[in-house]
């Protein structure tokens, strides 16, 4: 007897698209990462682990370390990505980024900036530090040969993704509202960011319980630094997402439970929460980003399905522990 099937079968029409799926997934990296970091309201280091999901496939696994108030007034977020399942059979893709910074009263001052990962078998890796103001780029690869340049004016007084959600996470633990704007860059593109409280909902966290969580709105310019076989006018056009927290992390902390990303081709990309609890503090960045360490991804510990089993507690065992 034919046993029924124990996970989706794709369609014969979607198989074909899952190679751009990927490759449009990779340019939202800085923004999905930096969505996910959660409020501290406590000072220890905490990890949270999400999954990624279009299309009805479960395409990417996401793990954020942050420290936000860390000795001598300073921050330091970590992330790293990795496409998995269906998707990581056209070429496979994995990133790592980092920043580290200092709180300059309410405003985020990174140092370093480095990332680096592969992607579809292309290396991609950036190295930045900031000397007074201004971003300097020590490593870019590749180069920027298919894009605009971003002038120097547009670059002078930016931050990066990171830092940007450093200090949302900031206000929205000292506020809980969601309220910020950033000037961007990333070593390739300089985009504003502007966040909006949109109100409170009662929302399922993962595993069915309902509580009642902060909703953003993001929204995102491309000012310069666009690929130059695309439309200007279409480049202009803002990327919007939406994001939903809630104090569910150690000590209160205010995690992102939920990340929404409209695509035009395939629906919604959802970024969900699987677990979160404390970590240990994100090791200081390299100069050598590309070295970054296996361990970081053995850390992850089960697959996404198990996450449960791994030393964190879903959003569910999270909740229950409240009551």
């Amino acid at each position: 007897m034919i046993q029924p099937a124990r996970r989706p079968i794709v369609p014969a029409v979607l198989a074909p698209a899952l190679p751009l799926l990927a490759g449009l997934l990779a340019p939202t990296l800085p923004l999905v990462a930096g969505l996910l970091a959660p409020a501290a309201a406590s000072a220890a280091p905490v990890a949270a682990e999400y999954t990624v999901h279009a299309a009805g496939l479960t395409l990417m696994r996401a793990r954020v370390v942050y420290d936000l108030d860390g000795p001598g007034g300073r921050y330091h977020v970590t992330t790293q990505v990795r496409l998995t399942g269906l998707a990581s059979t056209f070429g496979g893709g994995e990133q790592q980024t980092g920043v580290e910074g200092r709180w300059q009263g309410a405003e985020p001052r990174p140092d370093r900036y480095r990332a680096a990962g592969t992607w579809r078998g292309t290396p991609r890796r950036v190295a930045m530090d900031w000397q007074n103001g201004s971003p300097v780029i020590l490593a870019l690869e590749p180069a920027n040969t298919d894009r605009e340049p971003v002038p120097e004016a547009l670059q002078r007084g930016t931050i990066d993704g990171l830092s940007a959600l450093a200090k949302l996470a900031r206000t929205v633990a000292a506020t809980g509202r969601c309220d910020a704007q950033a000037a961007l860059y990333d070593g390739r593109r300089r985009t504003d960011q502007a966040v909006r409280t949109v109100g409170t909902e009662a929302l399922a966290l993962t595993g069915g319980a309902s509580t009642t969580q902060l909703r953003c709105r993001v929204e995102t310019r491309v000012l310069a630094g666009r690929h130059l076989d695309q439309d200007p006018a279409e480049a202009a056009k803002p990327q919007q997402a939406e994001a939903w927290f809630a104090p569910i992390g150690p000590g209160g902390d205010w995690v992102a439970t939920r990340v929404d990303l409209p695509t035009r081709w395939f629906g919604t990309v959802r970024i969900q929460l699987a677990q979160v609890g404390p970590a240990a503090a994100p090791p200081r960045l390299t100069d050598a980003p590309r070295s970054a360490p296996q361990q970081a991804w053995d850390s992850l510990g089960s697959a996404p399905e198990q996450a449960g089993n791994s030393r964190g507690s879903t959003p569910q065992q999270v909740a229950e522990q409240r009551r």
